[in-house]
């Protein structure tokens, strides 16, 4: 899971600076995942990966990274497939931090919501 953190960190940056600048996220169609990282300025989805990690969506007009493990050796059974979000938090106009979104805080947990469980997300991404 840290992994999937480490990755992530580049994306908040651009993301906190797109917004600064822009005073929003990016606006694009659904789906459209690469027109918002190049609007970013930041690798393809597909290409924020790693060894656990599958890949790293910022989410079109509110600014949630995704970020999804792969499903398959070598990331641990207990999160493969499995994904958690870190979403920005406003206050004046500004991002301020993030929030991590997992099993307790997603409103989709149902089956295929495939959200990371609690425990598994380092302490510096407790919800």
């Amino acid at each position: 899971v840290a992994e999937g953190l480490a990755l992530a960190s580049g994306v908040k940056t651009a993301l906190t600076l797109y917004y600064q600048e822009t005073g929003g996220f990016p606006e694009v169609n659904s789906g459209e995942f690469a027109k918002t990282h190049e609007l970013l300025g930041i690798a393809a989805p597909d290409e924020l990966s790693g060894t656990y990690v599958i890949h790293i969506r910022v989410q079109r007009n509110n600014g949630a990274i995704k970020v999804k493990f792969r499903d398959d050796a070598p990331v641990n059974g207990l999160i493969r497939g499995k994904r958690f979000e870190l979403q920005p938090v406003l206050s004046s106009d500004v991002i301020t931090s993030w929030t991590c979104v997992n099993d307790e805080l997603a409103t989709d947990v149902g089956p295929g919501g495939n959200w990371i469980d609690t425990a598994y997300l380092p302490s510096s991404c407790k919800p």
